[in-house]
């Protein structure tokens, strides 16, 4: 009996012991690369000095070929390993607050309708031009907010460790009846610094 019973934890034991180098052998996997290198530390952007990677232009009470900038971004990477990439996306919404201060005008412009008369002017980022990488999606003829705001704005070069880059941007609101004084825009640029 006692046989018996020590037979039984023998085999309950090595039933144990093979099942976990199994799983040990399947969650343990070693390589050797000698050419690639791995950095450890932080990509800490800031736009214009300001905890946070949104900058916010907001375009309200706007006659007829009013124009908003250029408007100058500050970007910087206060991390110490360099960004590799980055990657920017506009974006816009509705901000009518000039209507409180204009009664007798209407507010009825939707953000989009706003964003495809606001027609993109100058937009780069370290020296180069970016209106050439955003099609006329709504093939209205011009590059405008609505274009920019569904583009593909990333891949662009990063930033190295503790150095700066600026991104402007200017834009002109098209001949548009006075329907459009009343309404505004909030246009949110958003910055990704990738490793």
């Amino acid at each position: 009996m006692l046989k018996q019973k020590l037979l039984m934890i023998s085999l309950i034991i090595a039933m144990i012991s093979t099942f976990l180098g199994t799983v040990y052998i399947a969650f343990r996997d070693t390589a050797i690369a000698d050419s690639n290198m791995m950095n450890v530390g932080t990509l800490n952007l800031k736009t214009t000095n300001v905890n946070g990677v949104t900058a916010t232009i907001t375009a309200t009470s706007m006659s007829p070929g009013d124009t908003i900038g250029p408007s100058s971004i500050n970007l910087n990477n206060y991390g110490n390993i360099n960004g590799a990439s980055l990657d920017i996306s506009l974006s816009y919404s509705e901000h009518d607050s000039a209507a409180s201060a204009a009664p007798n005008l209407q507010v009825n412009k939707t953000a989009d309708q706003f964003a495809a008369e606001m027609t993109i002017t100058t937009m780069v980022y370290r020296g180069t031009g970016l209106l050439q990488r955003i099609p006329d999606l709504n093939s209205n003829g011009r590059i405008d907010l609505q274009d920019a705001a569904n583009a593909d704005l990333t891949g662009l070069t990063g930033i190295t460790a503790s150095d700066s880059e600026f991104f402007i941007i200017s834009m002109q609101l098209g001949n548009v009846s006075s329907d459009f004084q009343a309404d505004g825009i909030d246009i949110m640029i958003n910055f990704r610094l990738n490793q």
